[in-house]
């Protein structure tokens, strides 16, 4: 049974007549009527009674239309319904974060992509951008938001927006009285850091600092590590040390903490869109191009502390 039968057989019930339903269904007249001839024969029953003046449905045919309605409006659902998987419109799509793209960026990405996309469910996983490259790679993310995750072969890695990394004082430390931090400051200073790792920028920061290049190697008095910047933050304001915090954690506004630019060439941070290079789904291309044709680009400013 042709489809194309069917919906001129529809046309001609819903018109009752052969010429106006040829119009409709934009074929010509004799076109039409062999070939709702040739559905009847298939089905074993004539649909309409015909006379010069009139067409009617039979009993059979009564029977026949609503049920054939029915099947061409599924099918009709379905093939719009595979179109909007062809443009990533549908569908559920597995989505990693570092916990500081939770600050600011994830609530905004998710709420514009539901905006666009509400037939898209995304399932949400926390992991460190060191642990999205695994997870990426044996397909148990589609595509990842981390910090400053580094160029690799079968990874497409986009910057959504860059970010300045501020240093974290408690409010009591003398420093906390300067308008920033120049690296010399860091000298015989307590830090407070995260594990090695899981803050690629502020390592690298660290290193160079400690390295001090221009101005003689530079030791902090004791290393402190916490696991979340919650933590981290709390240490800060209790006296342990000094923090490197890209700029979104500035948000959190932990009492007793000053937040103060980096005296630096590249005191910042990008966070980055990461997914398979050779991913062909359509739900990762339409995200990646949701994300990064939007002004999420922008993050809020924090001023420094009073």
């Amino acid at each position: 049974m042709e489809l194309r039968s069917v919906r001129y057989v529809l046309a001609v019930a819903e018109t009752l007549h052969f010429g106006r339903a040829a119009e409709r269904v934009r074929v010509a007249q004799p076109s039409l009527s062999r070939q709702v001839r040739a559905l009847e024969r298939e089905i074993g029953v004539a649909l309409f009674d015909r006379t010069s003046r009139r067409v009617t449905l039979t009993t059979a045919g009564a029977a026949f239309v609503p049920v054939a309605r029915r099947a061409i409006d599924l099918l009709d659902v379905a093939a719009e319904r595979a179109r909007e998987s062809a443009r990533g419109q549908l569908g559920q799509l597995s989505l990693g974060f570092v916990a500081t793209a939770a600050i600011d960026v994830l609530p905004r990405v998710l709420t514009l992509h539901r905006a666009h996309r509400p037939q898209v469910s995304v399932t949400l996983t926390e992991c460190a951008t060191a642990e999205q490259v695994q997870l990426l790679v044996d397909g148990d993310l589609d595509v990842a938001i981390g910090r400053d995750m580094p160029a690799m072969e079968g990874l497409r890695v986009d910057v959504v927006r860059t970010e300045t990394i501020l240093v974290a004082v408690p409010d009591t430390h003398p420093l906390a009285r300067l308008t920033t931090i120049r690296p010399t400051d860091f000298a015989e200073q307590p830090l407070v850091r995260l594990p090695p790792g899981m803050s690629r920028r502020a390592d690298l920061l660290l290193a160079e600092i400690a390295a001090g290049a221009m101005t003689g190697p530079l030791d902090p008095v004791g290393v402190q590590e916490a696991h979340q910047y919650m933590t981290l933050l709390a240490l800060v304001a209790a006296g342990t040390g000094l923090a490197l915090v890209p700029q979104p954690v500035a948000q959190l506004r932990q009492d007793g903490v000053r937040y103060l630019p980096l005296e630096h060439a590249d005191a910042s941070s990008a966070l980055t869109l990461t997914s398979r290079a050779d991913d062909r789904s359509p739900l990762v291309r339409d995200f990646r191009e949701l994300i990064l044709g939007s002004d999420l680009a922008h993050p809020e400013v924090v001023a420094p502390s009073p």
